[in-house]
């Protein structure tokens, strides 16, 4: 295993940007009534590697976001066929930012790139490349951040063939990394777990987070090549202070291809191993952040 650490950042810093408000736009519940969660700027990070034939309609569903200070940054992860994707990604949305990464780093490390790429942004939504958005996913997932104090936010994830099966509303885990669903996947959506709850941790295919919380946190461990890091990520917030919740009324459709991208044992390789570092990590954090 690597022996790259992460930054290490004093655990009461860490618990000071849990406490105060979102940055400078201090906003609160009431705002939320009179519609002032709108100005806080929000950028939405998009990783693709080599995506499929379903890149565009996942770009087409981030074009239609209702929230109106929304900024679309994409960050090509070594895809094989870089004009391609520029240009597939100039056909469904020209106002999109395009970053360039030679090599593919994986996820993790592709999403760190916001923390060089962008500035001023109070949230940041990340986005795997096979995913699609209802309209008003980042209007309600901001809007709940701010209404229940909380760092992470994640959706309630559907299948993309069959938007009424279930894959997750939030997830757990237990002390040795393994996953626990708290619904059954598959299971058919009648609006049974359709509460805002807290959760161990939120699936990384779309997932909100305080921007200030993610740089504090030294982002994504960019060791983790695929699978894992949004456990991490979550665990390590958990930790500092934060809040990590579903909101439930957020929908996004999700592909999962990865499966068509790597091959099963490599995958299960990967979990096992990030599982272990994601608990190494979590389990040491106090002992380094202080």
């Amino acid at each position: 295993d690597s022996t790259v650490e992460r930054p290490v950042v004093p655990l009461d810093q860490l618990r000071r940007v849990h406490d105060a408000g979102v940055g400078d736009h201090r906003i609160g519940a009431d705002d939320i009534e009179r519609n002032d969660v709108s100005r806080i700027p929000v950028v939405l990070a998009v990783v693709a590697h080599d995506p499929g034939w379903w890149f565009e309609e996942t770009l087409a569903s981030i074009a239609a976001q209702d929230y109106p200070n929304l900024s679309v940054l994409v960050v090509d992860a070594g895809s094989a066929d870089p004009d391609g994707l520029k240009a597939r990604l100039a056909s469904v949305l020209p106002a999109a930012h395009l970053r360039r990464i030679e090599s593919n780093p994986g996820f993790a490390a592709a999403a760190d790139e916001v923390m060089v790429a962008v500035q001023g942004a109070a949230f940041h939504v990340f986005c795997h490349d096979d995913v699609r958005l209802e309209p008003d996913v980042v209007q309600v997932m901001v809007e709940e951040a701010i209404r229940s104090n909380a760092g992470i936010v994640g959706p309630k994830v559907v299948a993309w063939d069959d938007p009424r099966r279930l894959l997750s509303v939030g997830m757990g885990a237990d002390r040795y990394g393994q996953p626990v669903h708290y619904v059954e996947r598959g299971d058919l959506d009648q609006s049974q777990h359709d509460a805002v709850r807290d959760a161990f941790y939120d699936p990384g295919a779309v997932v909100l987070g305080r921007s200030d919380l993610f740089e504090a946190l030294g982002g994504f461990d960019r060791e983790m090549l695929a699978h894992g890091e949004d456990l991490d990520l979550c665990w390590r917030a958990h930790v500092a202070g934060a809040r990590v919740i579903v909101a439930p009324a957020a929908r996004v459709a999700h592909l999962e291809a990865l499966g068509q991208r790597r091959p099963v044992d490599d995958r299960r390789r990967l979990q096992q191993r990030h599982r272990l570092r994601a608990v190494r990590g979590s389990t040491s954090l106090g002992t380094r952040l202080v």
